[in-house]
């Protein structure tokens, strides 16, 4: 088992384009219940965690990973906005968050 957390944004590409976790997979909140399994493949046993801008669409992908049977599922609560106000990198490095 890696270790970590496997981090989602759920944001749509243009929210994405302009700015994202260096890290983070991007799938857009409405392809989550298609890629369940390639997300638990993914995170090889660490935690999935969702991610937005602001936190509402993170909660709804959670809730669909946990009822689609992915474990250790959580949601990054403050989204990016968060991220960015914490002083968090973001790709690329001059983007922002919309």
């Amino acid at each position: 088992m890696r270790r970590g957390s496997l981090l989602v944004d759920v944001r749509e590409r243009a929210e994405w384009d302009a700015g994202h976790a260096r890290q983070a997979l991007h799938v857009p909140l409405g392809g989550v219940p298609a890629r369940l399994a390639e997300l638990e493949a993914e995170a090889d046993g660490r935690p999935v965690v969702f991610i937005c801008r602001s936190g509402a669409r993170s909660a709804r992908a959670a809730r669909t990973a946990v009822e689609g049977g992915l474990r250790e599922v959580r949601h990054g609560g403050g989204g990016m906005a968060a991220w960015t106000a914490a002083g968090l990198p973001l790709a690329p490095a001059a983007g922002r968050v919309l």
